[in-house]
């Protein structure tokens, strides 16, 4: 995906969780991964794609954390 802020700006900036459905093009705000297998699917930083919204509803997530 493509980095938009560095993970430290991601992590230490104002944020919201919002629905998975209007979460698209916004910026994650922390660390995205499900155990197994561990492997992140977003980083702080990066902008959320389609692609990564897909993968977030099959891991069962309903929300994700972005910067505001």
């Amino acid at each position: 995906p493509e980095t938009v802020l560095s993970p430290r700006a991601a992590l230490f900036a104002r944020r919201e969780r919002v629905p998975l459905a209007a979460a698209g093009g916004r910026i994650a705000a922390a660390t995205v991964s499900r155990c197994p297998p561990g492997v992140p699917l977003l980083c702080p930083g990066e902008r959320i794609t389609a692609a990564a919204l897909a993968a977030a509803k099959g891991y069962g997530l309903e929300e994700l954390e972005v910067v505001r």
